[in-house]
Formats: structure tokens, sequence, C-alpha cells
């Protein structure tokens, strides 16, 4: 998985979640909030229509998606929801 995470085309010109976490929010992963890593999580589905520089509304909504599967996986607690 780690191959393909550093791979893939996530817009604005970035392959991978390393570059995209720079173009986007200019740091580092290991530096991302909650909601910033899931915001990378939502792009690879369609890079283009979640793309938070060219509509903020969608990528918003996909990024809360995330998270919302992501707390009732229990993968997240109430508090990181």
């Amino acid at each position: 998985m780690e191959l393909y995470l550093n791979q893939i085309y996530l817009g604005e010109g970035t392959y991978g979640v390393a570059a995209a976490s720079l173009e986007y929010f200019d740091k580092s992963v290991r530096d991302l909030d909650y909601d910033e890593a899931a915001l990378l999580a939502a792009l690879p589905k369609a890079p283009s229509k979640y793309n938070p520089y060219k509509s903020n509304k969608r990528a918003t909504l996909r990024r809360n998606l995330v998270l919302k599967n992501l707390f009732e996986n229990s993968y997240i607690n109430k508090i990181q929801y």
C-alpha cells in the first residue's frame, strides 16, 4: 500500500501523499492534523473533483465522509472526529 500512496496522482501536479501534503498544507505528512490527513485520503477517488483549491465545498464534504468512516470504524475517537 505504501508504494501506491507514494505514486498516486493527488491533484495540482502532485504524486504521492508527501508531495500533496506539501502542496496543500505546506507541511510534512507527519505534521498533519486528522482533518488534513482525511482530506488527502479523500483525494484518490477523484483528485480534480475534490481538489480544495477548485471546490472547497466538495473537498470538505468528502473529507467529512472520510472522518465519519474513521470514527464509525473506531480508528479515531469522538474528540478526534
